[in-house]
């Protein structure tokens, strides 16, 4: 059955849509690429520290991070607003203003940690340089432009390119340009993987002939700082919903 002329319209703006979709994977390519780059060199010369020592000082740089963590309860609540009432510095800033800014200051101190122990033990910076490539690859939505990528592709394919050749084309070129974003990125493709649309970091630790110890090591590494990125948004996002609801169901920001 031959498309008719409003199916042909969709058809065209499919085409036309998918460029958009692909916009930002395309734009963050160099910057990807240089990250990666610089992450297989410094692992290629790494020197690995003492598991045992490196597995230490992990634990303590959490404890560390938990230390800047803001807190949510009343008493936190009260000494965050005492604590604006007599700093000038905050006069006419609202305490939800205050938590947000607050936010990169957290995420400052964490780089700040990262680095006061990258200084005995080099897995601290690559692990974080690891770990910053996922979230930049987070910040841009790579995962659901994959997606919608995909998705676009599936009816691209079952309801033009399967009723005029003239589509055939189209679709071929656009699905060797999402494979090749994959392949450009150093994504894992596979959509079933907890992992799908972010960094292939196996294919990275391959690529320069890591042992399956080192491997886990710096998973280990990168997993922590992760987690502590993770914890810093966690906790303020906590926190700003604790003073908006004290702002809107209590008296202590009246």
């Amino acid at each position: 059955m031959a498309l008719a002329g409003i199916e042909k319209t969709l058809c065209n703006k499919m085409v036309t849509d998918f460029n958009s979709i692909m916009g930002p994977g395309l734009g963050a390519k160099n910057e990807i690429n240089k990250r990666t780059n610089k992450l297989k060199a410094d692992l290629h010369g790494l020197v690995y520290s003492p598991n045992a020592q490196l597995n230490q000082a992990l634990y303590d740089f959490q404890a560390n991070v938990n230390l800047n963590l803001p807190g949510n309860s009343m008493d936190d609540l009260y000494r965050l607003k005492n604590f604006m009432d007599k700093c000038l510095h905050f006069d006419g800033i609202s305490s939800v203003s205050a938590m947000l800014g607050s936010l990169f200051g957290l995420y400052d101190k964490i780089q700040n940690l990262v680095g006061d122990y990258n200084n005995l033990f080099p897995e601290f910076e690559i692990g974080n340089l690891a770990s910053g490539i996922d979230g930049l690859l987070k910040s841009l939505n790579i995962k659901s432009l994959l997606g919608s990528a995909d998705n676009l592709l599936d009816c691209l394919d079952s309801g033009c390119a399967t009723f005029d050749p003239e589509y055939t084309g189209d679709l071929s070129n656009m699905t060797d340009q999402l494979d090749g974003l994959y392949n450009d990125l150093n994504l894992v493709s596979d959509s079933n993987s907890s992992r799908y649309g972010l960094t292939d970091f196996q294919n990275t630790y391959q690529s320069v002939g890591m042992t399956s110890s080192e491997i886990i090591q710096m998973e280990t590494v990168r997993n922590n700082m992760d987690l502590a990125q993770i914890k810093a948004e966690t906790s303020i996002n906590n926190t700003v919903d604790a003073i908006k609801n004290e702002i809107k169901f209590g008296d202590l920001f009246a």
